[in-house]
């Protein structure tokens, strides 16, 4: 469950960011500026990121990758609701992005030790199945909270992944 819901965030990113740019910017395809600088940022980040993670303990370095995220779509959450300048949150979406590509290979990694090697196999199934359902009702809830406010909207996508995470990991370190 918590694989699938780290990529919440990045699966209602369109529908979210292009409410958040309506308002502020006078056109919803703005919103796609954030998505592109995310999605670049992860790419160019991804390698490098999960590199300089190989010294550490996999747990503690997917969690402060996970803060890192949190804490850059929190900051998007926080410009929106301010009106910063539109600049501002596509360099957070960046920060986001440049993390994102190396927590999901963590988190996979991860997924490894704790199910075991006799379970992998339906653990993978049952991860990409939510990973898909993720994909799919992410951008549902992110049109309808983005209805309320596209803070809002973004900031609940956002909290929905690092409490997950946190409380599976807690799960698999008790046993």
């Amino acid at each position: 469950m918590s694989n699938a819901l780290l990529a919440a965030p990045q699966a209602a990113a369109p529908v979210a960011f292009a409410l958040l740019a309506l308002p502020l910017t006078g056109d919803a395809k703005s919103g796609a500026a954030i998505v592109m600088a995310m999605i670049t940022a992860q790419v160019l980040g991804a390698v490098p990121i999960a590199r300089l993670g190989r010294t550490y303990n996999a747990v503690s370095y997917l969690k402060l990758l996970v803060v890192i995220r949190t804490l850059a779509f929190s900051t998007i959450t926080f410009l929106a609701a301010l009106k910063a300048p539109f600049v501002l949150m596509i360099i957070a979406g960046s920060a986001a992005g440049f993390v994102n590509g190396a927590a999901s290979g963590y988190m996979r990694a991860i997924l490894n030790y704790i199910t075991g090697p006799e379970r992998l196999l339906k653990s993978l199934g049952i991860a990409a199945t939510l990973n898909e359902i993720t994909f799919v009702a992410a951008p549902v809830v992110a049109s309808l909270l983005g209805f309320l406010s596209p803070p809002l909207a973004i900031g609940v996508v956002t909290a929905l992944g690092p409490v997950e995470i946190h409380r599976e990991l807690m799960r698999a370190a008790a046993r």
